[in-house]
């Protein structure tokens, strides 16, 4: 695989970067960000160049480099998909970054998703294009997922679940049979979905309190 740029220069882009070349074996030659985000004197993240991204292509060509997104974004996930045209109308191609313990069984993938450790995509399961799906996450047989999420760790959307564009799922949150999260769905750590959502709905888990007056002692576990 042609050596890559990542697109970001934070926590995530270390993230990113340890995916290709510690468990991968690829070579990442430079970070770039949006010259708004360049910090004064600063042209290199982890000994590495850093450049600003309208010199990208001249720098490093996309057809000797290509590119990921090593950035989240805000907006829940707007400036990513943003990002991801850019990329592709500057002709760069964003190849799907796939820890090697991921079990994948999808029947669809479409390009730029980073795929963290021991992921499992079950069978008839389908994807978009630049999720982000961090480790131990899973997608369950036949469901789908569109493009621009965040899947947190150890999250469990049922069989035939949907998930829809620039949605959010917190850890350890759980999204029923045939449940279908509309666009820009945000669902808090430890959820649990059990009816359709529509866009821009913020789904959160019962509050958890500390029982006043009752130690740890007191029941038996």
């Amino acid at each position: 695989m042609k050596p890559f740029v990542l697109y970001g220069a934070g926590q995530f882009a270390d993230y990113v970067q340890y995916l290709l070349e510690e468990a991968l074996g690829e070579t990442v030659a430079a970070f770039t960000v949006g010259k708004e985000y360049m910090e004064e004197n600063s042209d290199r993240k982890n000994n590495l160049p850093l450049i600003p991204f309208e010199e990208v292509a001249c720098c490093y060509p996309p057809e000797q480099y290509c590119m990921a997104l090593a950035f989240l974004g805000g907006g829940m996930f707007a400036a990513r998909e943003k990002a991801f045209w850019e990329c592709k109308r500057l002709g760069y191609e964003l190849p799907n970054i796939i820890h090697p313990t991921v079990i994948n069984h999808s029947q669809e993938m479409g390009c730029g998703n980073i795929i963290g450790a021991a992921t499992v995509l079950a069978p008839f399961c389908s994807i978009g294009d630049a999720n982000v799906l961090f480790d131990i996450s899973f997608i369950a047989h036949n469901g789908t997922a569109g493009s621009f999420n965040l899947l947190s760790t150890n999250i469990v959307p049922c069989g035939n679940s949907v998930i829809g564009n620039h949605c959010f799922i917190g850890a350890g949150s759980i999204i029923g049979n045939y449940v279908k999260l509309a666009d820009y769905t945000l669902v808090g750590a430890g959820a649990n979905v059990t009816k359709d959502t529509k866009p821009y709905d913020v789904v959160v888990p019962t509050r958890s309190i500390v029982l006043e007056g009752k130690k740890s002692t007191d029941f038996k576990v």
